[in-house]
């Protein structure tokens, strides 16, 4: 619950992707826009996804697998193909076991994806 509640007060401040760490504690990482290979999120297991905050616009789908290093497995979230600056996708605790890869395509968002252990 106490992730939860950091989680929202995140993103109620509206604050950028290098101070989210500083401000509630939320590990984040950043996608750039228009990655085509595996982006690794976490390397370790026993990770939870917890939000996804599209950064720019965006005309394709970037899927998050439950893999420490590739674009394969089971299957986390895979965002909307069409977004928009500023969306906001807040998710329940999604657990991997293996870690968190992400894997866009041409025309995928840049992203900040929050994290917890």
């Amino acid at each position: 619950m106490r992730r939860l509640i950091l989680f929202l007060a995140m993103l109620a401040m509206c604050v950028p992707a290098s101070a989210q760490t500083h401000v509630v504690g939320a590990p984040a990482s950043t996608i750039a826009a228009g990655t085509t290979g595996p982006t690794v999120i976490k390397s370790t297991g026993l990770v939870s996804l917890f939000g996804v905050v599209s950064d720019s616009t965006g005309t394709a789908s970037v899927t998050f697998y439950d893999n420490a290093s590739a674009c394969s497995g089971t299957i986390l979230y895979v965002t909307p193909a069409t977004t928009s600056v500023g969306q906001i996708f807040a998710l329940p605790p999604i657990w991997a076991v293996n870690g968190i890869t992400a894997c866009g395509a041409s025309g995928s968002p840049a992203l900040t994806v929050i994290t917890g252990t």
